[in-house]
């Protein structure tokens, strides 16, 4: 599904049928409670399950080539850290708690401010529950068959309207942060291996004499670096002193200059040697390549140019009751019949955005008519990515795409800003808002009760 570039920590419901958990314990336990909200040992054992199945499917390929988890065995018994002596089970449950904080602390914010779900976010919960009945019933379950001992429907839904009473109280918060240009630039100045980019020119001087470690072609690139006395000159100096005929016949400006490479996509000798701190616009070094030495001579880091960008999207997930492709094509035609809605409609980016809030299953996005603004592109089905950033795209284009669980209608609106200013942005709202999430522990005392917590497994 379509991921937000800030990430809000909240528990993912998987509604999974759940066994039945050992150790007889008071049904009023606590585990965690914040301000008048508390989570029982009966829903954190539901959480905490939740959170075995998603690391299962999450590092399913993994799991399956180190087996480094055993999960028919105790995981109380299963060591994860030999320094610490931490266990697997201290890890799911400590990995419970932090997903349980921050939306348990916001949802009990919200409750104080007096905030109340929508009557849009109570039908999507009541669909919601309805569809969990109906499977239960049809299956022949209980309540606790399904969602683990102690468990109830009506449990869920009190997790949902909690899960969205706080998710929504996030994003109100979101909106109250604005961080300037200068503070995102400064930002990513300070951190330059994540957020600049290395410019260089470069060139490969082929060797002769394989005998000698490419001596030959060594002594050739330092000759040339002699001759350079702007680097500006780089190119009309190669083409003049060093191109062969062939390489003369192919050559267009700029062949030899690469702009804008992040840190992370750069060969791990150019790693250290672009972004030492006391680089210099001119200085050079030269690495071993495939048929000789390859000069580089550095150009300067600079914020990179890639951009984000805006659309509206329409997310219909893949049936739970058709299989594989059916499923997808089932959605598709759903997404496909919307786009026939909009354009017999009249079309616009108006009524785009009326039939994101009537049809997507996006929920957040949903309410503010499917608009992702100042995005990466990723996540939005096969195709997606080259469809947006094509250099024909224009305002108003829509399509279809889909994924292995989900149908698309994108709505383009167009570019945004610059990756690496998003970048910046989400991480410094991300700091501001862990510092929110703290005051507000503090001002509602948020407090485990690690004795209870710790019979959990």
């Amino acid at each position: 599904m379509i991921k937000k570039i800030i990430s809000f920590i909240l528990v993912v419901v998987l509604a999974v049928p759940m066994l039945s958990a050992c150790g007889a314990m008071s049904d009023d336990a606590p585990t965690i409670k914040v301000g008048e909200t508390v989570v029982s040992l009966e829903e954190f054992r539901y959480q905490y399950n939740n959170s075995l199945e998603l690391f299962k499917k999450t590092y399913a390929s993994r799991l399956e080539s180190t087996k480094e988890i055993d999960f028919s065995k105790s995981l109380d018994e299963q060591i994860r850290d030999e320094k610490t002596g931490s266990t697997w089970a201290d890890y799911f449950r400590e990995y419970t708690v932090r997903s349980l904080k921050n939306y348990l602390i916001l949802a009990e914010d919200a409750r104080v401010n007096g905030k109340t779900l929508s009557a849009d976010d109570v039908s999507m919960i009541d669909e919601q529950i309805e569809y969990i009945k109906q499977y239960i019933a049809g299956n022949g379950l209980t309540d606790e068959e399904y969602f683990g001992e102690g468990m109830t429907i009506d449990d869920y839904r009190v997790i949902l309207e909690r899960n969205l009473l706080g998710s929504n109280r996030y994003y109100e918060y979101l909106d109250t942060l604005e961080v300037p240009y200068e503070e995102s630039v400064a930002h990513a100045k300070a951190s330059p291996e994540i957020y600049l980019g290395l410019n260089y020119y470069y060139y490969e001087f082929k060797a002769v004499d394989y005998n000698a470690s490419y001596s030959d072609a060594r002594s050739a690139a330092n000759a040339f670096v002699e001759s350079l006395t702007d680097i500006n000159d780089f190119e009309k100096i190669l083409y003049d002193t060093v191109l062969t005929e062939k390489e003369k016949s192919e050559y267009t400006e700029g062949k030899y200059f690469v702009k804008d490479v992040y840190h992370s996509y750069l060969d791990r000798n150019l790693q250290k040697w672009g972004y030492e701190s006391d680089r210099k616009i001119g200085d050079h070094t030269i690495i071993t390549g495939t048929d000789g030495m390859v000069l580089y001579v550095f150009a300067g880091l600079d914020l990179p140019e890639y951009l984000t960008y805006n659309y509206r999207s329409i997310a219909i997930p893949a049936s739970a009751t058709l299989d594989g492709k059916a499923a997808v094509a089932d959605a598709r035609s759903q997404a496909e019949k919307i786009v026939e809605e909009w354009e017999n409609g009249g079309k616009g980016e108006d009524l785009f955005a009326s039939l994101a809030e009537q049809y997507s299953k996006d929920i957040d996005s949903a309410k503010k008519g499917g608009l992702y603004e100042n995005t990466a592109i990723s996540g939005l089905g096969d195709g997606s990515f080259d469809w947006i950033t094509s250099s024909e795209r224009t305002y108003g284009d829509v399509s279809v795409f889909t994924s292995a669980d989900c149908a698309f209608v994108i709505y383009y609106v167009g570019e945004g800003i610059p990756v690496w200013q998003a970048q910046a942005e989400n991480a410094i709202k991300a700091t501001k808002f862990n510092e929110h999430i703290e005051d507000l522990a503090d001002k509602y005392n948020f407090k485990t009760y690690e004795k209870v917590i710790g019979r959990v497994e």
